[in-house]
């Protein structure tokens, strides 16, 4: 099926969170998604390329369980060692660059092998470490568009986006920068900010994204979700009450459904034959969708 064919529905990429799975990520997330399956027909759920290592800082406590017992039900940052991750945490903070830019271009690598096999997608959907992934992706393939691609941070490593990744819109909640690690203080926001340079270079971000944060969340505070949105130029941002979760309440079911019917509408000709305008990211992409149906 040809990506312009009219009428035809949107395909998202989901990036879970630190520690989770796919499944889990799937599971948790679908009084979110329900407000939208008129505009999607696939959500394609993808695992990290690494193994989670439990932290202390990442096991959901009793107290933070009793301030958000809704997150406590739905909390994917959770260190659960069978989870997996998109990058490696701890690397950043004992100030090994090298092995946290390798981690991160293993994620990258893995997910433009999938687009290339399975996409092209529309969207990218990310929770958390996963949101902070999608972010960093928008950032490179905006620098790669500008030509504007370098080795970052003085590191012989290049962090490169493969050619075959390129998304038109992005559904971020609880994100943050993905250089600053991942910290519950917000005195810490501007220390070990090794990716900076790749924002600073690709900013303003033009991508259409819609960015939730929570204004109780305990482990990726709002500061460090609204900072990100500064990068942005227009964003949608919406903030839920709850903690560190996918929320799935009414008010942000429906920003996120004027949002995404916002881009369905944007991205995909109309019934009647019309063409609406393809944003020049895609257009390098083959004409021709793989058939892998993770979810409709």
């Amino acid at each position: 099926m040809s990506r312009t064919v009219a009428g035809r529905k949107l395909r998202v990429l989901c990036l879970h969170g630190y520690g989770q799975t796919p499944t889990a990520f799937r599971e948790k997330t679908g009084g979110f998604r329900k407000g939208v399956k008129g505009q999607v027909n696939e959500f394609v759920w993808l695992a990290a390329p690494h193994t989670a290592v439990p932290r202390a800082d990442t096991v959901l406590t009793a107290p933070l369980a009793a301030v958000d017992p809704h997150g406590a039900a739905e909390i994917s940052d959770s260190g659960d060692s069978t989870g997996f991750s998109w990058y490696d945490f701890d690397s950043i903070h004992k100030g090994e660059h090298e092995r946290f830019l390798h981690s991160i271009q293993l994620s990258l690598d893995l997910i433009d092998a999938t687009c290339e096999r399975d996409g092209p997608f529309d969207g990218i959907f990310g929770f958390s470490q996963g949101a902070s992934l999608a972010a960093l992706i928008l950032a490179l393939q905006e620098s790669r568009a500008r030509g504007t691609e370098r080795t970052w941070a003085g590191s012989k490593l290049y962090l490169k986006l493969g050619s075959s990744t390129a998304v038109d819109f992005a559904l971020l909640v609880a994100g943050f920068l993905p250089g600053q690690g991942r910290t519950t203080t917000d005195s810490q926001l501007d220390s070990d900010d090794i990716l900076q340079p790749v924002f600073v270079a690709a900013a303003p971000l033009c991508t259409p994204t819609l960015i939730v944060h929570g204004a109780a969340d305990r482990i990726i505070p709002s500061s460090r979700s609204l900072a990100m949105a500064e990068l942005f130029t227009a964003p949608v941002i919406v903030e839920h009450d709850g903690g560190h979760h996918v929320p799935s309440s009414a008010p942000v079911r429906k920003a996120l459904q004027a949002f995404v019917k916002g881009e369905h509408m944007r991205l995909i000709p109309a019934q009647n034959g019309q063409d609406a305008a393809i944003p020049k990211s895609r257009e390098a992409l083959s004409e021709s969708e793989h058939a892998v149906t993770i979810e409709k």
